[in-house]
């Protein structure tokens, strides 16, 4: 080959490589200078796959490095930014600003004590004399208050089950803001997919906010998600952020001003179509921001957050009441308990509508939006203090829009996490099997002969603590309604809709482990509501073959006249009319025969009656709540019948003693638990007169008007719809019914004052509703066979100085009538 050829080649090659890696070096600097340019925009999205091409043609270059752990840092993937300023680090990159974001990455990944010392090594180097620097000491602070609750929570942490909701909901994009029904049938939430309404895609490099709609099928599973369309989304940002109780209204955050809330809702009551959104009216919304709100379960207050002036830092939670014509009032902002100098977000009421939970950036959080919870004190108004939920609930990342299912068995969420499909996601948080205090009832509302469903409003009062513990509105749509109860809690459940007669329940179901929902459906026919089905799991309970509820009582163990407490031994000083709960005579469940350990008691009874042949007797028998009241009415009277038995077959006249069965109805003791239900399983002794009526004692002399002496009030009641004095209810008919059986098989013979209520509340007195309540009563009881002479009709108001106070809440509860035997 000739030599110069060679060469000539060799120069020709090398003038190509030359070229080659000039236009190299031009397309890296062309990158540069993109990455840098979206960095100085905050485009964090659009710099960061910049910066990963970066990386392929520069490996070793730690300012990329850096800068990958700065766009990292920046983007939901916080926590793999450690890696990239670790090898910044470990090639001595120098920026001012590494050791802080070394702290910070340390902190997202909940490494606290490298966090912590990353942190006071930025802030050691800090001049406190220069305000920029002042304020980076001041947010140093803040994040080693956070890691030092951050390493208490971690240590302390939590055994919960956190799910992500899946690829059905969740997606390679930001999915946050779930807002799930009542009954969990649906979720809405808000995602900035690539289909978004519009097509348009932010400053931030994210597409706008649309809302979407998942329903749940018959296996379990979500459907797959569902864009609502206009009039809900546009082209412009669309985001959910609350759903009312039934399902009727929709809140929307548009940005709009300075972002506002607006409305939107169902179309008639047989479509799922949305009204076009309308920004609230009234105090709620302002030139500043408004984000997130959550409606009371009664429908009258909305929790909502702000930026707007005269807060306490940040965004706080606001609480606004609803006037009339849709109208909302100037907002109250909830406080220093609530609210902090931080963020607070994502309010969130619970359907007990005291239990309020949000997110906060305040308070002991690790870092981020922490969720917390608070509860409202009824009385005085006053918020507790917030807590937070602690570990895995919460991380470093930001943790928020949370809100419970009714029955408190599960949470959703957004978040953040290792096993998150692309950006924000939603999770499931499920509460652990093996501690349930709370369970779902729920049930439809629907029109009998139609199977239209029926808007009504469903309102749990707590007997034991007299409070409305829940108010919700069965959905509008569906009749569909939800809320969470208690275990072995008295409530009683009033359902009312409008043009229909209301119906009301005592309820009460005992802890089963296994048990997350009870289901009651009811219907409405002419316009008469009832029950007509009741049941928990795959097991129907507590429902008769004619579907009325075997809950359908009121004892009251605060109605028993003191009755005295003796053992055998004391009956020589029992004076006249007492009751004598004869203590160590008792019955196994469901049975009538007589234990053992009852005969000593007996015989001692027996010694007692040989000596005083001239008293007369009521021997009565009691049972539990568990059963029917007409069940327990026939077994407690077996079980008197037994003690009658054994007495008077050992020679006691068996016309002093009288068997009378109580049922259920004169509990002494709780029904909660197997010791008390065993103690409410008894017999008793209550001296009477020789014609078998009862004698007063001495602690209840007060006389009436008609000179009748108040021997003792019956549990049983009725209550009347409002506005109403001769129109009896069927829950009340069944009351009745039951106080006619007991009458006609216990107080044949005696007087019974049937004494009428009305609210004065919510009712004209004027109009004598409380003395036609009773009048009304009595011609139902003779009509059932009751003799006339046996009945006195009053009014509370003539009777107030005998009975006491009514003390009853204003509502269905005051709308009563009582019954009282007289002597």
């Amino acid at each position: 080959m000739n030599k110069n050829f060679v060469v000539l080649l060799l120069f020709l090659f090398f003038i190509s490589s030359l070229a080659s890696y000039s236009q190299s070096e031009k397309q890296i600097q062309k990158l540069v200078n993109q990455a840098n340019r979206n960095m100085a925009l905050e485009k964090w999205y659009e710099a960061l796959p910049i910066l990963q091409k970066l990386d392929t043609l520069k490996p070793n270059d730690l300012e990329i490095y850096f800068k990958l752990g700065l766009a990292y840092y920046h983007t939901v993937s916080k926590s793999q930014s450690l890696q990239k300023f670790l090898v910044a680090a470990s090639g001595n990159y120098y920026s001012e600003e590494l050791d802080y974001y070394l702290g910070r990455a340390y902190h997202y990944n909940h490494r606290f004590d490298d966090a912590i010392s990353y942190y006071q090594k930025f802030d050691a180097k800090l001049d406190l004399s220069d305000d920029l620097d002042r304020m980076k000491h001041n947010e140093v602070s803040r994040y080693l208050e956070n890691c030092a609750v951050g390493k208490a929570l971690l240590s302390d942490s939590i055994l919960l089950e956190i799910q992500n909701a899946g690829p059905s909901i969740n997606s390679i994009y930001p999915d946050y803001v779930p807002v799930v029904s009542s009954d969990e049938s649906m979720i809405l939430f808000t995602s900035r997919r690539s289909n978004t309404t519009g097509g348009k895609i932010n400053i931030d490099g994210q597409y706008f906010e649309d809302i979407y709609l998942c329903t749940r099928k018959k296996d379990g599973t979500w459907s797959e998600p569902e864009q609502l369309g206009k009039p809900i989304n546009t082209k412009d940002h669309d985001a959910c952020i609350g759903l009312s109780p039934d399902g009727s209204l929709l809140f929307l955050y548009k940005d709009t001003g300075g972002g506002d809330i607006f409305v939107s809702k169902i179309e008639g009551k047989n479509t799922k179509k949305w009204t076009k959104p309308e920004r609230l009216q009234g105090g709620v919304n302002t030139d500043f921001w408004e984000g997130s709100a959550s409606l009371s379960p009664d429908n009258k207050t909305l929790y909502f957050s702000s930026d707007r002036e005269g807060g306490y830092g940040g965004s706080d939670i606001y609480a606004s009441e609803r006037l009339p014509d849709d109208i909302w009032s100037a907002p109250v902002n909830l406080g220093p308990t609530i609210n902090t100098p931080y963020d607070e977000d994502a309010p969130q009421i619970h359907s007990d509508g005291i239990t309020l939970f949000f997110s906060s950036r305040g308070h002991d959080g690790m870092g981020g939006y922490d969720i917390f919870s608070t509860i409202k004190d009824p009385d005085t108004g006053k918020w507790s203090k917030p807590r937070n939920f602690g570990y895995p609930v919460n991380t470093a990342n930001e943790d928020i829009y949370f809100s419970l299912t009714a029955d408190g068995s599960k949470g959703y969420f957004s978040s953040y996490r290792y096993d998150s499909y692309g950006e924000k996601d939603i999770y499931i948080l499920h509460r652990p099997l093996s501690s349930p205090t709370l369970f779902l009832f729920k049930g439809t509302v629907r029109n009998k002969e139609t199977l239209e469903p029926i808007s009504a409003t469903i309102t749990l009062l707590n007997r034991e603590t007299n409070r409305v513990d829940t108010v919700v509105t069965s959905d509008i749509l569906t009749g569909k309604y939800a809320f969470n109860m208690e275990f072995n809690t008295d409530y009683n459940l009033t359902v009312e809709a409008e043009d229909f007669e209301f119906h009301t329940e005592d309820v009460q179901f005992p802890y089963q482990a296994a048990l997350f929902e009870y289901i009651m459906n009811f219907a409405i026919e002419g316009d008469r509501m009832y029950v007509v089905e009741l049941y928990g799991d795959t097991t129907q309970i507590l429902v008769n073959e004619k579907g009325d509820l075997f809950g359908d009582r009121t004892p009251d163990p605060e109605s028993e006249k003191d009755p005295v407490q003796v053992t055998s031994s004391d009956f020589e000083r029992i004076k006249n009319g007492a009751t004598i709960i004869l203590r160590n005579v008792h019955f196994d469940f469901n049975k009538s025969t007589l234990k053992r350990e009852s005969i000593k008691t007996l015989n001692q009874v027996y010694t007692f009656l040989g000596r005083n042949p001239e008293l007369f007797f009521e021997i009565s028998g009691h049972t539990d709540n568990i059963g029917s009241i007409a069940y327990n009415q026939r077994l407690s009277n077996r079980r008197a019948k037994s003690v009658y038995n054994y007495l008077t077959t050992k020679g006691i006249n068996p016309s002093h003693l009288t068997p009378r069965g109580h049922g259920e109805l004169k509990p002494i003791a709780t029904n909660k638990t197997p010791e008390g239900r065993r103690l409410n399983r008894r017999a008793e002794m209550k001296r009477i007169s020789s014609h078998g009526d009862y004698i007063a004692h001495e602690g209840n002399q007060d006389d009436s008007e008609d000179g009748y002496i108040i021997w003792e009030q019956l549990s049983i009641r009725a209550h009347f719809v409002k506005n109403k004095g001769n129109f009896i209810t069927k829950y009340s008919k069944d009351r009745l019914n039951t106080l006619v059986a007991v009458l006609k098989s216990n107080y044949p013979n005696s007087k019974v004052m049937i004494l009428g209520y009305d609210d004065t509340s919510t009712e004209d007195p004027s109009k004598g509703l409380d003395e036609k309540r009773a009048s009304t009563v009595f011609d139902y009881l003779v009509k059932k066979g009751i003799a006339a002479d046996n009945l006195i009709v009053r009014s509370y108001r003539d009777m107030k100085a005998f009975v006491g106070d009514n003390e009853e809440p204003p509502g269905v509860k005051r709308r009563k009538v009582e019954f009282y035997l007289l002597n």
